[in-house]
């Protein structure tokens, strides 16, 4: 189906399905692992099993800046490996950002960046939540203090 997606950490993983059977590429460092399992494992299970494949989403304050939101995509001329070039049909890409969320003093659910772009294995199962930063060159990035809406793990 695929051999890389419109996000990143985890822009390497892959998708297909060979003899009726889906099968899910997972590559990347551990808070990338924990991401593809999350969002493109684990509904996949889900649909096998017949049961829902929706994600509950929530608004929450910003309480840090997000680690991501200084980053732009590397310039056009960057070699790609044959097929490894973006796809404009994907659409915008987006930073994966982890998220742990607190509820604050005034009773709001504040959403507390993972810092770091490479996240561990244990810091990234601490991850409550994530959110999808776009970054593209155009696009606007949230400010502490903004509510963003999250994806709640699985």
């Amino acid at each position: 189906i695929c051999h890389q997606t419109n996000h990143g950490p985890g822009h390497h993983s892959s998708y297909a399905v060979l003899d009726n059977t889906p099968v899910v590429g997972i590559s990347g460092p551990p808070s990338c692992v924990a991401f593809t399992t999350d969002f493109y494992l684990w509904p996949v299970m889900r649909k096998y099993l017949g049961l829902s494949t929706s994600y509950a989403h929530v608004k929450a304050r910003l309480a840090s800046p997000l680690p991501g939101s200084g980053h732009k995509p590397k310039a056009a001329a960057q070699k790609h490996l044959p097929g490894e070039k973006r796809p404009k049909e994907l659409g915008p890409f987006f930073i994966v950002e982890q998220v742990k969320l607190v509820q604050a003093d005034d009773g709001v659910i504040e959403a507390h960046p993972l810092s770091g772009v490479h996240i561990g294995a244990v810091e990234a199962d601490t991850a409550d939540a994530y959110y999808m930063l776009p970054a593209g060159a155009d696009d606007t990035q949230p400010n502490v203090g903004d509510f963003i809406q999250v994806d709640l793990r699985p």
